[in-house]
């Protein structure tokens, strides 16, 4: 494969964004996955973050890289700035290779979390990097599709892009070319997964779940679960600016206060909320 103008642009985005916040040597072993992506070479790379330790397969690696410095290095969830260390316990939906999660158990000590992964092109990288940190007796994975409603459902895998699998099919069709595998999965609901785990309480919830973010949010007020849970900071990802509105609006009915903040060079919007 070439490397035309518009994705060089965006390795050196990449590279020059990562100059001030991670080592030469991770910067080195990224680009080499990057690179292998590139020439269609399936192969694994281990790098180290915040005292863990990541294994990167090259098939995601542009999409890795990236995810690390909008959770590592910009501080995207607003970790530092709004909760402390204090939590108990994390839901991560659409945990990916479990990057967000491998963060949210650096920097919540004690937190036992919740990573909710439906896509089985990728779960067992996550499951992997949980055993490679010895994390296992503080995150278990949920191999379903967190979602407004309960039972069977269809996830779309884009051949070109399987990390932007969805429970939609025109939003995996925009980021496959077109080429999209049907796979079967079970819909969960937060209600189901704080049933199901006998939650007493959730402290942090991260949504990024491609496309199905808004609908979440509307069924976890509806239902009540939010409060039941006490549930104070909600971390969205939304993929759609009219999607992020509406979940700030949501949350904002119920007591929560609200930041969105546009990802450059996307057409995504962190949404986040604090109570």
């Amino acid at each position: 494969m070439s490397v035309d103008r518009e994705l060089e642009e965006y390795i050196g985005w990449l590279l020059r964004s990562s100059q001030k916040c991670l080592h030469d040597h991770t910067i080195d072993l990224l680009l080499d996955a990057v690179l292998d992506q590139i020439n269609d070479v399936e192969r694994d790379y281990t790098i180290e973050l915040d005292n863990m330790r990541i294994l990167v397969p090259s098939t995601y690696a542009l999409n890795v890289w990236a995810n690390i410095l909008h959770i590592y290095c910009f501080d995207d969830y607003m970790l530092e700035e709004a909760t402390g260390t204090d939590a108990d316990v994390v839901i991560d939906a659409g945990a990916f290779i479990g990057l967000a999660t491998l963060k949210f158990a650096s920097h919540y000590p004690n937190a036992h979390i919740v990573a909710v992964e439906p896509n089985p092109y990728i779960v067992d990288y996550l499951r992997l990097n949980i055993e490679m940190n010895k994390l296992g007796n503080r995150v278990v994975i949920e191999s379903a599709a967190l979602a407004s409603k309960s039972g069977q459902g269809v996830l779309f895998v884009p051949k070109d892009s399987p990390v932007n699998a969805s429970l939609y099919k025109e939003y995996a069709v925009k980021y496959g070319d077109g080429d999209v595998l049907m796979v079967n999965v079970r819909l969960k609901t937060l209600d189901d997964i704080v049933r199901d785990y006998r939650l007493n309480r959730v402290d942090v919830l991260k949504l990024d779940i491609e496309g199905e973010e808004a609908n979440v949010v509307e069924h976890a007020v509806n239902s009540g679960v939010l409060r039941r849970m006490g549930v104070r900071m909600i971390i969205v990802e939304a993929h759609r600016e009219d999607d992020s509105s509406r979940i700030a609006g949501l949350l904002r009915g119920e007591g929560y206060s609200c930041k969105l903040r546009w990802l450059s060079g996307t057409e995504q919007w962190i949404v986040t909320c604090m109570r």
